[in-house]
């Protein structure tokens, strides 16, 4: 499937850090009335099936997938997930949040080197993304605490 949409969704996938496979499976996905198969996820995609299975493991991991219930067909079957909520909690607290964390460790310790070494240029540049740092900490936090829960297609309360 290359289609606009598609080429959007692997372009997405790639500024965050995904592969543009992953777009494909997932705009097919995105757009199938019904749960696919795995080959027939590769074969639309044009992927091996190794590494169509590789792709659909990250899709699940990320939310944006959800691999189901095999039953009698011992074939694994994917559909697009069901909460854009849970895709957006998923990615706040497995990417944004610790890289925050990350950038405020960071910014504490070149403070302390600036400070050590009497650089008023980097003290301030320092003081002023840490004050960045916590605030943006601040605002994911109210927006993890707004998540509705039981989240589905529109629906929800706030936790």
């Amino acid at each position: 499937m290359s289609t606009p949409v598609s080429e959007d969704l692997a372009r997405l996938a790639e500024l965050t850090g995904g592969t543009p496979s992953a777009g494909r499976l997932w705009t097919l996905l995105w757009f199938s009335d019904r749960p696919l198969s795995l080959e027939e996820l590769a074969d639309r995609a044009g992927l091996a099936k190794s590494g169509a299975s590789i792709t659909l493991r990250r899709l699940v991991d990320a939310r944006l997938a959800r691999r189901l219930p095999t039953g009698t067909d011992r074939r694994s079957f994917y559909t697009v997930s069901d909460s854009p909520w849970a895709v957006v909690e998923t990615w706040l607290r497995t990417s944004l949040v610790p890289e925050l964390e990350i950038l405020q460790r960071a910014t504490g310790l070149g403070l302390a080197q600036a400070g050590a070494d009497d650089n008023r240029v980097l003290i301030e540049r320092f003081t002023a993304w840490r004050g960045f740092l916590t605030e943006a900490g601040r605002i994911v936090d109210r927006v993890l605490d707004e998540i509705p829960k039981e989240a589905g297609p529109g629906g929800g309360t706030p936790r």
